[in-house]
């Protein structure tokens, strides 16, 4: 039974968390998320996340359960926060919903916790307990990963059936892919009517100031602008 969880963050952003093992508990609905930045994306996964760990019957569920992210920075964070909370849900004052000691966002997730699974507060403190021990000798298996890397994991998997080498290496030369890019925006010119008028205006504006018309370097220096702020 393959039990799959999909939130969709944003647009540009959808983490998929899929569960492999037939001892985690059975659900096969999709929770979808849509939120805005800043709206609190990241306490949501965690919680998601934590909530599959504290109700499976292993200690070892973390090795069952795939997290995707967009990029590094967001892969640490949510690492860093789902092993913060389990050392604070060891801790039996912190844990504690009355103590002064516990945060308000550790208030609140233990809150959607206990109401989402119904689970008591000493229960949540012993598992994370038995959860985090083995989780901090197995850290190589507690996997949270970027989505290019994920993709290249798999490519490798069936490098065999794709019919390519499995000793590849990704190179990524940045100049030649925006080139290419710029390339293939001018071709659409004659095809989209929109897009040609937008150049020749382009252009023109340009002849006007006395400036280069030739509007492919003028996209080449802009992509690599937002390619550096990226």
């Amino acid at each position: 039974m393959v039990n799959k969880f999909t939130i969709n963050l944003y647009k540009s952003q959808q983490v998929l968390i899929n569960l492999c093992n037939n001892k985690m508990p059975v659900n096969n609905s999709y929770k979808i998320y849509n939120a805005s930045a800043g709206s609190g994306k990241t306490f949501k996964l965690v919680k998601e996340y934590l909530i599959l760990l504290l109700t499976a019957q292993n200690n070892d569920a973390y090795k069952n359960i795939l997290a995707i992210t967009f990029t590094n920075k967001a892969v640490n964070e949510m690492k860093s926060r789902i092993v913060n909370r389990l050392i604070e849900f060891s801790d039996k004052e912190k844990i504690n919903k009355d103590s002064a000691v516990l945060n308000v966002k550790n208030k609140a997730i233990i809150k959607e916790i206990i109401k989402e699974t119904s689970l008591t507060v000493d229960a949540i403190n012993i598992k994370s307990t038995q959860i985090l021990k083995h989780l901090l000798k197995n850290y190589a298996s507690f996997e949270i990963s970027t989505i290019d890397k994920f993709t290249q994991r798999i490519v490798r998997s069936f490098s065999y059936e794709l019919n390519i080498d499995a000793k590849y290496e990704v190179e990524i030369d940045e100049e030649d892919l925006l080139n290419k890019a710029v390339d293939r925006l001018i071709s659409k010119a004659g095809e989209d009517s929109e897009l040609t008028k937008l150049f020749i205006d382009y252009a023109f504006e340009k002849t006007d100031d006395n400036k280069n018309w030739d509007i492919s370097l003028n996209f080449r220096k802009i992509a690599k602008i937002l390619v550096n702020e990226n």
